[in-house]
C-alpha cells in the first residue's frame, strides 16, 4: 500500500501556485559547477521546441495511444521514440509485453506520475526546493520505480537533477528502495540510466544547495556561463578576460579594463537586450540606438574575443598534449570520443544488412545538399509547380552547369518543409574584422 508522506502532502497544493524555485532540480548540475547561478529562464527557440516536444510526449502518454509504423518513421523529434522506450521500461519492471502497456490506465491508476510538480526536504523537513518531474512509475508494491527525464538539446550531465528529483519521490514513497533514472536523449535517440538509493541522491543534493546557500560563495566561470543571469556581466568571466588581456597585451588592442570599465559594462548590457527583443518590441528602437551608440566599444570587446579565443585555444592545445604525456591537471581529464565509422560502399553494406529501404535510410544521415545535386531540375521543376510553391529568380540565373546548385538546394528546402518531412540545420555566420 502506498503511504505519502506527511510533508509531501501538504505542499503539493501550494506548488501549483509556483513557477520554479531558486536552486530547482533543474539547475543543480549548474549550481554545481558554480554555486552563483542564477537561471536567466530566458524564452529561446530551443526552449520553446523542448516545451513543446515534452508536451507532445505528455498527450500521448496521457491518451495511451498505440504508435502507428508510420508515425515511427516520420519521428523527427524523437518523442515517438522516447515514448516506445518509456513503455518498454515499464514493461519490463512489471515482466510484461511493451505492446500490452496502457499508460492512460497507468495514470488513472495512480501508478504513473506525467509532468508532477514533486518537493525535497532536508532532514529535519525544511523545504530545499520544488521541481516539475516529467516521468515516475511505481507499481505500488515493489521495492523499484523507474524515473523518466526526456532531454530534447545535447548530451551532458544530469545525474545531480535526477538524484534531485529521485529523492523527492523516496520522501514521498519511503518504501521505494531503489530508483532507476531513465535520461531519454531524444535528438540522439539514446538513453542513460542511472540508478538511486536514498543516501547516495542525499549524498549528491545535500552539499550542491548547501554550497548554494553559503554566504561565502564564489562566482566561477562554467560551461553553463550562457544559461545565466548574470551571463556576460559576471564578475569571474570579466576578470577571466582581463587576467588574459594583461598577460599577453602583444596580442590584444588597448582598451579599458573590463572588470571597471562602464562603457565596457554599457555595451554588454546593450548587446544583451538587444539580442533578446523581438524586432516588434515597443523596446526595440531604443535598444537598437543604445547599441548603435556603443558600436566602438563593441568592436572592441569582439576583437579581443576574436583574440582571446585564438590564444585560449593554443593553451588548450598545449595542456592536451601535456595531459597525454601523463601530467595531472588538477579539475581536467582527457575524453576519449572515437568519430563515427562512415560506411563509403553503401550497395554492399545495404545488401549484408537485409534490412528495407526504410530501415535502412533511418540509420543515415540524410544531406540534402547531396540529393539537391542528384536530382534533375527538371524534377524539382516539376514538384513545385505542382504543389504551387513560388519559384526563386535563382532558377533564371544560369551558371555553366546550368541552374545554380544553391538555387536547387533552396527549392528542395522549400518542398521538404512544405511537405513536412522534417528538416534540421542553421546558418552558421562568422564575423570578419575588416582591415583599415
Amino acid at each position: 500500500m502506498q503511504k505519502t508522506s506527511k510533508f509531501f502532502a501538504t505542499q503539493t497544493i501550494i506548488g501549483k501556485k509556483m513557477r520554479h524555485h531558486e536552486f530547482s532540480p533543474s539547475s543543480l548540475p549548474m549550481l554545481a559547477e558554480c554555486p552563483c547561478f542564477s537561471s536567466s529562464e530566458k524564452e529561446t527557440d530551443y526552449t520553446s521546441e523542448g516545451t513543446k516536444r515534452h508536451r507532445r510526449l505528455q498527450s500521448l502518454l496521457e491518451v495511451g495511444v498505440r504508435i502507428t509504423e508510420e508515425e515511427e518513421i516520420d519521428d523527427a523529434t524523437g518523442v515517438v521514440w522516447a515514448y516506445n522506450k518509456i513503455k518498454e521500461k515499464i514493461s519490463q519492471l512489471l515482466c510484461t509485453d511493451a505492446s500490452s502497456t496502457d499508460t492512460k490506465q497507468l495514470i488513472d491508476e495512480k501508478k504513473l506520475f506525467v509532468e508532477t510538480i514533486v518537493f525535497t526536504h532536508d532532514g529535519a523537513y525544511n523545504n530545499l526546493n520544488f521541481g516539475t518531474c516529467d516521468l515516475f512509475f511505481w507499481d505500488g508494491k515493489s521495492f523499484e520505480a523507474i524515473l523518466f527525464d526526456l532531454k530534447t538539446g545535447q548530451k551532458r550531465d544530469a545525474t545531480a537533477q535526477m538524484a534531485n528529483y529521485a529523492l523527492a519521490w523516496f520522501q514521498r514513497f519511503p518504501e521505494i528502495s531503489v530508483i532507476n533514472s531513465v535520461i531519454l536523449y531524444s535528438e540522439f535517440r539514446e538513453c542513460k540510466i542511472i540508478s538511486f538509493s536514498k543516501e547516495m541522491c542525499e549524498n549528491i543534493v545535500f552539499p550542491i544547495i548547501a554550497a548554494a546557500k553559503s554566504q561565502t560563495k564564489k562566482k566561477r566561470t562554467n560551461q553553463y556561463c550562457d544559461w545565466c543571469e548574470f551571463g556576460n556581466h559576471c564578475q569571474a568571466r570579466l576578470d577571466a578576460v582581463d587576467v588574459v588581456r594583461f598577460d599577453r597585451p602583444d596580442i590584444f588592442k588597448d582598451g579599458p579594463s573590463f572588470r571597471s570599465s562602464e562603457i565596457v559594462k554599457r555595451a554588454l548590457t546593450a548587446l544583451d537586450l538587444f539580442s533578446l527583443l523581438p524586432d516588434d518590441d515597443q523596446g526595440f528602437a531604443e535598444a537598437k540606438k543604445e547599441v548603435q551608440e556603443c558600436s566602438e566599444a563593441i568592436g572592441y570587446l569582439l576583437h579581443t574575443a576574436k583574440s582571446a579565443a585564438k590564444y585560449l585555444s593554443g593553451i588548450e592545445f598545449n595542456a592536451k598534449k601535456a595531459i597525454k604525456k601523463g601530467i595531472t591537471i588538477d579539475g581536467f581529464k582527457l575524453k576519449n570520443k572515437t568519430s563515427p565509422l562512415e560506411v563509403t560502399d553503401i550497395q554492399s553494406v545495404f545488401e549484408l544488412s537485409k534490412l528495407s529501404s526504410l530501415d535502412f535510410l533511418a540509420c543515415c544521415d540524410v544531406s540534402v545538399s547531396k540529393i539537391a545535386e542528384k536530382m534533375s531540375e527538371e524534377t524539382i521543376y516539376a514538384i513545385l509547380k505542382e504543389y504551387a510553391l513560388p519559384i526563386s529568380d535563382d532558377w533564371i540565373k544560369k551558371s555553366g552547369d546550368g541552374i545554380l546548385k544553391s538555387a536547387k538546394q533552396k527549392a528542395l528546402e522549400k518542398i521538404i518543409e512544405f511537405k513536412r518531412f522534417g528538416i534540421r540545420g542553421e546558418n552558421i555566420l562568422s564575423i570578419v574584422e575588416s582591415v583599415k
